[in-house]
């Protein structure tokens, strides 16, 4: 079924959001069409890699001021 094993997703968070964040993520899965889980593990990831690259972009600065 998964051509590399490290792609099965056997992992699962719980996390609580208010009934207002609740309603944002029910508008947005409805607009598009997309499976809640889907969402919200590319929305994880995305912040994952743009926090990533912020710390890489402070580093090089970082080191750029030290020479």
């Amino acid at each position: 079924m998964y051509g590399d094993p490290a792609n099965i997703r056997s992992h699962s968070v719980k996390v609580r959001l208010s009934d207002k964040e609740q309603q944002k993520v029910d508008e947005f899965v409805e607009r598009t069409g997309q499976q809640k889980a889907a969402v919200l593990r590319e929305l994880i990831m995305s912040s994952i890699r743009q926090q990533e690259e912020v710390a890489a972009q402070a580093q090089d600065e970082s080191l750029q001021v030290a020479s």
